[in-house]
């Protein structure tokens, strides 16, 4: 199973908030492969984690990813995540974090919580600890993640991963 990992930068508000928090280019991250012959989206949006059609959320593409090898058990090993809220409290923490930084010159190291809620990057970082020690590359922070860290990831990873021009 061909699995793509895909990168947009929204116009909304919100958007513009988590590229500003996150100094990124880009504000979300979700999965894409084929069921049934039908392009579908694994993302952890406003709402949850769920599973569209691909139609739903391939706009403001800023780049993706193409995986190397076949997705198709890690995948299958995502699913148990579907139906799980997304993470408010975990965005307003950093953006929070961030504004501190800014602001004050307060230095938070490593910020962490737990939290059984996901944000899009915290799926896509346990998507990527199926594939390959991934947990390495944030030392198994996966609550610090960020959409920019998992395509630095994908941008490091030739190996795993193939960008789609």
């Amino acid at each position: 199973m061909q699995v793509r990992i895909v990168f947009t930068a929204s116009p909304s508000w919100f958007g513009r908030m988590i590229r500003r928090v996150t100094r990124s280019t880009v504000s979300h991250v979700f999965l894409e492969f084929d069921v049934w012959g039908r392009r579908m989206v694994m993302e952890s949006t406003i709402g949850g984690t769920r599973i569209v059609p691909a139609e739903r959320s391939r706009h403001d593409i800023v780049c993706e990813y193409k995986l190397k090898e076949d997705g198709k058990q890690p995948i299958i090993d995502m699913m148990g995540y579907l139906g799980t809220e997304y993470d408010y409290t975990g965005v307003l923490l950093i953006a929070w974090i961030r504004i501190a930084w800014s602001w004050f010159g307060l230095l938070v190291s490593k910020p962490t919580w737990r939290s059984k809620a996901l944000k899009c990057s915290e799926l896509a970082f346990l998507f990527m600890q199926k594939l390959d020690s991934w947990t390495d590359y944030l030392q198994n922070n996966k609550e610090a993640v960020t959409p920019e860290h998992v395509k630095g990831f994908c941008d490091v990873r030739r190996d795993l991963f193939e960008k789609v021009e």
